[in-house]
C-alpha cells in the first residue's frame, strides 16, 4: 500500500470518511478561533497549526480522533499542573 503524502489540510480531511470529515471541521475551526495567528500546515502526515513551533496535531483513525497538543501549547498557562500529571499522560491538556 502506498503512503498518502497530503499537501494541506483540506487534502487530509477530503480523503476521510464524509461521516469524519464535519468532526475535523470543528476541530479545525476551533483551533483557528483559539489561536488566530496561528498557520495551517501539514506535519508527519496529519493536520497542524503552527505559531512559534508545532501548536497542535490532529488526526482521524478508524476508531478515534486523535488530538496532539505540543508543549509549547502550554507556555503562559496559569493553571497548575495535577501532581501525578507525569504518570498519566505526556501530553497535559
Amino acid at each position: 500500500m502506498t503512503k498518502r503524502e497530503f499537501e494541506s489540510i483540506d487534502d487530509y480531511i477530503v480523503a476521510q470518511s464524509e461521516s469524519i470529515q464535519p468532526i475535523l471541521e470543528r476541530i479545525r475551526s476551533a483551533i483557528a478561533a483559539a489561536a488566530p495567528g496561528a498557520t495551517e500546515k501539514i506535519s508527519y502526515q496529519i493536520p497542524t497549526f503552527y505559531l512559534n513551533g508545532n501548536l497542535v496535531h490532529f488526526a482521524a483513525f478508524e476508531n478515534h480522533i486523535g488530538f496532539y497538543p505540543t508543549p509549547s501549547s502550554s507556555r503562559g498557562r496559569t493553571r497548575r499542573k495535577p501532581a501525578n500529571a507525569e504518570r498519566r499522560s505526556k501530553a497535559y491538556v
